[in-house]
This record gives structure tokens, C-alpha cells and sequence, in this order.
């Protein structure tokens, strides 16, 4: 295992060496060994990473916990979502979240495929409306310049559009996973310019 070539005294738990749950990702210039939790990759930038640090406190180097789960994702930074000294807590957290944070990281990971196709929006860089924020991304669609998906690192996903310098939500109806399961459907009408995830019923 790579950890016990970089890490061999930090006593990692025997959950993280005998349980098909986790894979060893550990890396030289780590601060601790890390493991990604198996059931929770989408690929190699996508997933939930699980940090040990070492078992004496004055040892530690990056944390003041010994264990912390982070979740991964190439449009943000790596955020800690749960932090905790003690296996017993570790656990029942994971199984009381896994679902919520597999939600989360599904939503990023479908806007990171689809931006990286080119098809529907391009990632663009902060407006005045949103200032530079590495927990917020927006993304601008092709063939519609004043359309975005405003997207964070928490996987929360709104459209919005601005019109005459204002800036307003499209349908508040349409966020989260409801809006990815939509996200064909959107459109502007020709004649009286309203975005929307139905067909206008102006008369133009």
C-alpha cells in the first residue's frame, strides 16, 4: 500500500486496509494518507476522499482532527465536509450522508461533461453580478449570451438570465436535479425573447 511507503507510523485504522470501501490514493507530497471512498468515484477528478492524519495530535501536520472526508471535483477546490477524531463517528456520518453528498457531486460532475462538450455553455469568469468566488462557477450558453447556470460547490444549480442590466432567476421551479432532468428543454422565444422551460405562448 502506498501510505505505508510514505506514512509508515501514522497507524491507520484496519477499516481503511481491510474494507473494500476504500482505496489507497496516498501520495508522497500528501500531508497524511488518504483513501477515496470506492463507491463514490465518477472518475479520477470526481469523488469523496477520506484523510487520516497521524494518531498523536503533536504530530499532525495538516489537521486538527485525525479524520476529515473531502469531496473532489475539477471546478472547485477540495472541500472538507466532515471532520472527527474517533472511527465511531466517522461511519454513521457516511451513512447518514453518502446519498446526499453523491447528489451534490453528480450535479457538478453532469455540468463539468457537458461544459467540456462544448455543446451547451462555456465556463466564463466572474461578472459584476458575481464577483470573483472559488465557491461559485457560471456558465453561458451558446446560443443564448444572456442565459447562465450558476453552479457551487455545493452542487446547488440555478438558471438565470439578465435583461437590461438586471439579473433574475429563469423558474424558480428549476434548481437542482430538477433543472439538469429540464436542461433540454430550455429555450428563448424568437419573438418575445422570454426563457423559459416550455414553449412560450406569446402571440409574436
Amino acid at each position: 500500500m502506498s501510505f505505508e511507503k510514505y506514512f509508515d507510523d501514522y497507524q491507520v485504522p484496519d477499516l481503511f486496509l481491510e474494507s473494500k470501501m476504500f482505496e489507497d490514493i496516498s501520495r508522497k507530497n500528501d500531508a497524511c494518507p488518504s483513501f477515496a471512498l470506492v463507491g463514490s468515484v465518477l472518475d479520477d477528478d470526481h469523488f469523496l476522499k477520506v484523510w487520516v492524519e497521524h494518531k498523536d495530535v503533536d504530530l499532525r501536520e495538516a489537521m486538527t482532527c485525525r479524520f476529515a472526508i473531502t469531496r473532489c471535483c475539477s471546478l472547485f477546490d477540495e472541500k472538507t465536509i466532515f471532520e472527527c477524531n474517533s472511527v465511531h463517528d466517522f461511519l454513521p456520518f457516511l451513512i447518514a450522508h453518502f446519498a446526499g453528498e453523491m447528489s451534490m457531486l453528480n450535479r457538478i460532475f453532469r455540468i463539468y461533461q457537458v461544459s467540456k462538450t462544448n455543446e451547451l455553455f462555456s465556463l466564463i469568469g466572474p461578472s459584476a453580478s458575481y464577483p470573483a468566488c472559488s465557491a461559485e462557477h457560471l456558465f453561458r450558453f451558446l446560443n443564448m449570451p444572456n442565459v447562465f447556470l450558476l453552479l457551487t460547490n455545493d452542487g446547488y444549480l440555478e438558471c438565470r438570465k439578465f435583461t437590461a442590466g438586471e439579473d433574475s432567476e429563469v423558474d424558480r421551479r428549476f434548481r437542482n436535479q430538477v433543472l439538469l432532468d429540464n436542461l433540454k428543454h430550455l429555450q428563448k422565444c424568437l419573438s418575445c425573447e422570454q426563457v423559459s422551460f416550455s414553449s412560450c405562448n406569446c402571440k409574436g
